[in-house]
């Protein structure tokens, strides 16, 4: 999976990607965390007008249960005490999300 990021305003965090899988029942079937380009584009690195292909490769936990997942996007900083700070959403359509974009859905076969 490419997101496609595009700066629009300088940023001084370096905030954390977090790519997830889950069901109805909120099971991860697959994550992967981390800084864009696996750490190689922080994003207080970046400058209004800057874009960004970053892909992932999330395998599938073997003990997943078949079934429907959302695929998830989380993007959150670390604060000095170690808690996690999420980074608000706003998807189309101007609803305010408290920490994810669901950006499709997808299955787990067996």
């Amino acid at each position: 999976m490419t997101l496609h990021w595009r700066c629009l305003q300088q940023m001084d965090v370096n905030y954390n990607i977090s790519v997830q899988f889950l069901d109805a029942a909120q099971r991860k079937a697959a994550q992967h965390d981390g800084w864009p380009l696996d750490g190689a584009a922080p994003t207080a690195s970046w400058k209004p007008g800057h874009t960004l292909a970053d892909t992932y490769i999330l395998p599938v936990y073997p003990d997943a249960a078949p079934g429907v997942y959302d695929v998830r996007v989380v993007v959150y900083a670390l604060g000095e005490d170690g808690k996690i700070a999420h980074l608000p959403t706003v998807p189309p359509g101007g609803q305010m999300q408290a920490s994810h974009v669901t950006l499709t859905t997808m299955r787990v076969g067996p």
